[in-house]
């Protein structure tokens, strides 16, 4: 069954924060949802893997970013969350991993 992970982003005291879901940790065909507190922008940027159908994402005043993933390849997807919250612009490197396929 595949699942819904939302992930909530802050910036505070100068730290981000991922409300609980500093790594994401998925199955093909699970959704992310990726939504900050800030009224600017937000960027999720993947590098050369990733494990959703595009390597880049964004969205202007506060809404949410969705995506499914559609690896199958197990393994751990660093990626660059960005917030621009109209006076800075803040970037960190969390990640989301891909589990194993069950067996049995």
């Amino acid at each position: 069954m595949n699942k819904r992970h939302v992930v909530s982003l802050a910036v505070r005291n100068g730290e981000f924060d991922y409300g609980g879901k500093e790594c994401v940790m998925v199955e093909p065909g699970d959704t992310v949802i990726w939504k900050s507190d800030a009224r600017g922008h937000l960027a999720i940027q993947f590098g050369f893997e990733t494990p959703f159908e595009s390597r880049g994402f964004k969205s202007k005043e506060g809404k949410p970013i969705t995506a499914t993933v559609v690896s199958r390849s197990p393994g751990v997807y660093k990626y660059t969350a960005v917030i621009y919250d109209g006076e800075e612009l803040w970037l960190d490197d969390p990640v989301i991993i891909i589990r194993p396929p069950k067996t049995g």
